[in-house]
This record gives structure tokens, C-alpha cells and sequence, in this order.
């Protein structure tokens, strides 16, 4: 993903984890961030999504199958939020019954790193 952040950040990664029960761990790690402003990581649903425990958990629910989507980074002060997915002009597609789910986080730019990890389990 480095390429993606070109001005951004030095290195991009993005690791991926399955696990038998079912579940996914998603880890994105920036290095060498160079504007100090938040990040934002998000994931485009068409699930209803309803937050619980202080945004640290988003329950994604479709077509009668529920998703369980937590916040696992150590930065305490993340947590999701529900971004409308509507882009600014009409001539663009309108996403129409869409959402995105967030977080914004904040780097440490003492290192100019940051991590952020999401779990999701099927419940």
C-alpha cells in the first residue's frame, strides 16, 4: 500500500490474519507518517451497523447474518464511527445504501508510526 501513500507516509502495510474459528484480523501500519493530521481507516458496508461498549465494537447486520467488527489498536482514543459514504458532487456514483465504518487515529509522531487492528467475527 505504499504507493497509495506516497507524501504520506513512508511505508504502508497491510497484514491480514484468518483463523479457523471463522475470524479475521486486519493490522494496518504506517511508518515515516509525515503530516501530523489523524488517520482515517474505513471499510464501505451495506450492513446495518449499530455501535456498542464506546464505539470499540460495530455489529454489522445483513440479510439476517450478523458480523462482530472490533477495534483492537492500542491507541486508547480510537473507536468507530458511521461516515455517510455520499461523495460531494451529484455526477458521482451516490452509494446509495451504503455506509462507511470508521476510525480516525491519531500517529505517534514522536516515530511517526501507527498501527490500527480490527477483528471481524461472524456471530
Amino acid at each position: 500500500m505504499t504507493d497509495a501513500y506516497k507524501g504520506q507516509a513512508g511505508v504502508a502495510l497491510r497484514y491480514a490474519t484468518l483463523y479457523k474459528d471463522g475470524s479475521v484480523e486486519i493490522e494496518d501500519m504506517l511508518n515515516g507518517v509525515i503530516d501530523k493530521k489523524p488517520v482515517r481507516w474505513g471499510m464501505m458496508t451495506a450492513a446495518t451497523i449499530e455501535l456498542i461498549e464506546d464505539g470499540k465494537t460495530a455489529i454489522l447486520t445483513q440479510g439476517g447474518k450478523k458480523l462482530r467488527v472490533e477495534v483492537t489498536t492500542d491507541d486508547k482514543a480510537a473507536k468507530f464511527e458511521i461516515v455517510p459514504a455520499t461523495p460531494p458532487t451529484e455526477t458521482e456514483n451516490q452509494n446509495k445504501g451504503y455506509n462507511m465504518l470508521a476510525i480516525v487515529a491519531i500517529p505517534q509522531y514522536e516515530r511517526g508510526q501507527l498501527s490500527i487492528r480490527v477483528v471481524m467475527r461472524p456471530e
